[in-house]
């Protein structure tokens, strides 16, 4: 395809191209319509005039075919503009959109300029489509984001690595305005229960996002794959009919917000872990801090006794942008209204870590983050058996993320020796609360029994074996506290000496 002469817009001003579009549509001039009256769902969502939509459908529904057919027609019909399809990253965005603009465009017989380098289309009437991905460089972003936009597109957007509000709302919505343009996000259900795309999709809307049509249809409504489409399923359901149970079934097959439990981290339950009424008794507590500033910094406080098997979630908070004063002052509240044997920091912030400790004259802990994956996996085998009960509303935070934390996609070919949790996830009050749970002894927690005599058999039984599981605990406390920072760390008053340290026995344990 060769680019034609640029007779009409290739030297022209904004103001004069709108002057052009003015005229155009004072003449009456016919605009381009390739949408197909065969595919009523799909013509319906092209044709919505919302400046800002949604598609949500299962696999092979003709949502990308219809974003190309929009973005095709768009630049015909609006000179001078610009579209884009955001893939997750270029290589996909190319992989799913390419072949299919370039197919549409010689079918049509127009006459365009396609650069395979810059994956862009130019039109003779000055407009111009643009494949990208949305995990590009700032640089690359600004590049596409710095024009006045038509129609921008963003797929999968059930599956990145990142919540797209920011995108959407702060960077490409503003964007449009030159052109009235829109802005359509495009995916299929997944995992990732949590940002933008889930929360219009599933009508979970907050307040602050900005108003959106939605649309929904599966392959059953695509004229040219319905009959495959129930072919497939009935395959399915000869095969292998225990699959349409499963939640990869109803995400792809189906169109639904259904989580893969396997995938999830932590198995919260509501009626299984939650509470709301902490029990009377003397209770130990222990703290987990996860620092941030862009990301959050989370804390969490957890309580467990010698009279109980059961670890309690006290409260958890988080916020952004907390300075090393925001948080050494919320620890202190936190000091004050509990009295925390221990205090759990995120060692990898070793600055933070030692202003606190020097000049706010904080006894911190470096968290220990060896093995991570394999001790989430012991904490969350805990919540199932319900072992750990959360504060339902204190503890809302941990719980909202818990509740969302998935374990990343293996990448495919390579064998995944460590799972990672899924980068697009929120983690902070869940490593705030791993960093305390690793602290804590509720497992040595038993409930009181009838008491002995004093001096009889039972009763010094009872009190050799208390003591011998007292000394277990305090070796395994000393030799954990000994690991968490070498001897240069502790010199440099991260931490105070542990020469002669009778913590981490927790008050009232000792006997």
């Amino acid at each position: 395809m060769k680019l034609q002469p640029n007779i009409q817009f290739s030297d022209l001003t904004p103001a004069e191209i709108a002057a052009e579009r003015q005229r155009r549509a004072t003449a009456g001039q016919k605009l381009a319509d390739y949408t197909d009256p065969k595919f009523a769902k799909q013509t319906a969502f092209i044709k919505d005039p919302a400046r800002f939509k949604l598609a949500l459908c299962t696999r092979r529904a003709g949502k990308t075919e219809g974003a190309c057919i929009d973005l095709i027609q768009s630049a015909q019909n609006v000179p001078g503009s610009v579209g884009i399809f955001f893939g997750r990253t270029r290589i996909s965005a190319k992989n799913v959109a390419w072949r299919i603009l370039r197919r549409r465009v010689e079918k049509l017989g127009l006459p365009c300029e396609v650069n395979k380098t810059e994956l862009s289309i130019s039109f003779p009437n000055g407009s111009m489509i643009f494949l990208a991905g949305v995990d590009a460089t700032a640089d690359e972003r600004d590049k596409y984001l710095g024009m006045a936009l038509y129609r921008v597109y963003i797929d999968e957007c059930a599956s990145h690595r990142q919540d797209i509000y920011e995108l959407c709302v702060g960077v490409i919505m503003p964007a449009l305005v030159d052109h009235d343009g829109s802005l359509i996000l495009l995916g299929t259900p997944g995992n990732f229960t949590k940002g933008l795309f889930y929360r219009l999709s599933s009508g979970k809307a907050e307040p602050s996002d900005p108003p959106c049509s939605i649309h929904r249809w599966t392959a059953f409504d695509n004229p040219y794959m319905a009959k495959k489409w129930a072919d497939e399923i009935d395959k399915i359901e000869r095969e292998r009919p225990a699959f349409k149970l499963t939640p990869l079934y109803k995400q792809h097959y189906l169109g639904e917000w259904v989580v893969d439990d396997t995938r999830l981290c932590y198995h919260y339950d509501d009626e299984r872990n939650g509470y709301t009424e902490m029990p009377p008794g003397e209770w130990t507590h222990v703290m987990g801090v996860d620092l941030g500033y862009e990301d959050d910094t989370a804390f969490v406080v957890l309580a467990f006794s010698k009279a109980s098997p059961l670890l309690y979630v006290r409260e958890a908070y988080k916020r952004k942008k907390m300075d090393i004063t925001d948080v050494a002052n919320r620890v202190r509240y936190y000091v004050e209204k509990y009295g925390p044997e221990a205090i759990v920091v995120d060692g990898a912030a070793k600055q933070a870590v030692a202003e606190m400790v020097r000049r706010h004259k904080l006894e911190l802990i470096a968290s220990d983050k060896r093995d991570k994956a394999n001790f989430m996996g012991i904490l969350d085998a805990e919540i199932v058996q319900g072992h750990v009960l959360f504060q339902v509303e204190e503890a809302f935070p941990l719980i909202d993320e818990a509740s969302g934390l998935i374990w990343a996609d293996p990448k495919p070919g390579i064998q995944t020796v460590v799972r990672k949790e899924n980068p697009a996830c929120a983690n902070h009050a869940c490593d705030a609360f791993l960093y305390a749970w690793r602290y804590s002894y509720s497992y040595l927690g038993q409930v009181p029994e009838n008491t002995p005599a004093a001096g009889s058999p039972e009763a010094l039984r009872r009190e050799a074996k208390a003591l011998e599981v007292d000394a277990k605990a305090r070796a395994l406390k000393l030799g954990l506290q000994a690991q968490q920072w070498p001897n240069e760390a502790r010199s440099a008053q991260f931490l105070p000496d542990t020469d002669g340290l009778e913590w981490p026995t927790p008050s009232g344990w000792e006997n």
